[in-house]
């Protein structure tokens, strides 16, 4: 197994509110970079931004439509989708904008894990 450098600017770096020098934080600055350049703007020129919703913890079903949340992300950015809760499968088109799609990437901004980053790489059975 090998080593991977990702390099970053320190200037990027202290940018964050947070200071963030893991993998995950380099990589994502890697993948929007490039793209903040061509656009030369702001992320929300290039990307939509959307908030998560909280969906009650009485709404879990054994089988339906998998619900991400925080604790499903895991250290290396992957998500655990073995260990997920379910909602209702009638759940997909009233909160159809809460949907993930591939590539999608999702950012804790509130609590104790504030900053934590996972990565949508989605397969057809998830």
């Amino acid at each position: 197994m090998g080593v991977i450098i990702q390099k970053s600017k320190l200037s990027n770096v202290s940018k964050s509110p947070y200071f963030f020098t893991n993998f995950f934080f380099h990589k994502t600055l890697y993948e929007i970079e490039p793209t903040l350049k061509k656009f030369n703007g702001k992320i929300s020129d290039c990307c939509t931004i959307l908030s998560g919703y909280a969906f009650a913890s009485g709404d879990y079903e054994e089988e339906g439509i998998k619900l991400l949340r925080i604790g499903d992300i895991l250290k290396n950015g992957t998500i655990d989708y073995e260990n997920m809760n379910c909602l209702p499968s009638e759940f997909v088109n009233k909160y159809e904008r809460f949907t993930l799609q591939d590539k999608d990437i999702v950012i804790a901004m509130t609590g104790a894990t504030i900053g934590k980053t996972g990565f949508i790489e989605k397969s057809d059975d998830e």
